[in-house]
């Protein structure tokens, strides 16, 4: 398959903004949701005809279940106590790494956070009917996995194949 990156310039819009800035046959333009949508749609029926598989989403699923904006690699000043709260304790502290939701890996063994991802995922699939692969990736950082002691009974690839065989037994019914 072709992996376009086509959901990461709808995820990470200011990528697409970037690009549309630098061509040199195209104005400059305010960009919206609604605009990268649009863009979107295209790229989506274009993907379609051509019959490649569109790939989507990756990095997210540990921000935007929880409220939490998947749209950057951006550091926030502050996030809501109940987030923090399902971070990975990493050196016996819970909070989001360097600031950035989606660098930051949450605790796997809270079955709230298992669940929360879960249904993230079963949801985006039904709503997302044309995309063909859908990504499951983690937190975008090293050395932030969870210490607490039901995280360190495994491996933290036990938790990550725990919650795929999830989705995939959800997907599968």
């Amino acid at each position: 398959s072709l992996n376009l990156g086509v959901m990461e310039l709808k995820e990470d819009y200011l990528s697409l903004r970037f690009a549309l800035r630098s061509s040199v046959n195209k104005e400059k333009e305010e960009l919206s949701e609604a605009i990268v949508e649009g863009y979107m749609d295209t790229m989506i029926a274009e993907i379609k005809k051509r019959g490649l598989l569109l790939h989507s989403m990756g990095h997210g699923w540990t921000c935007f279940p929880f409220g939490i904006s998947d749209k950057g690699w951006y550091k926030l000043d502050s996030f809501p106590k109940e987030y923090e709260e399902i971070c990975a304790l990493v050196k016996g502290e819970r909070k989001v790494w360097q600031n950035i939701a989606l660098y930051t890996q949450l605790c796997y063994s809270n079955p709230y956070v298992r669940k929360t991802m879960v249904n993230a995922v079963i949801d985006y699939v039904h709503s997302h009917p044309d995309t063909d692969v859908v990504h499951f990736w983690l937190g975008d950082a090293i050395n932030g996995t969870c210490e607490c002691p039901e995280c360190t009974k495994g491996a933290y690839s036990d938790h990550y194949i725990r919650m795929v065989n999830d989705i995939t037994d959800a997907l599968s019914k």
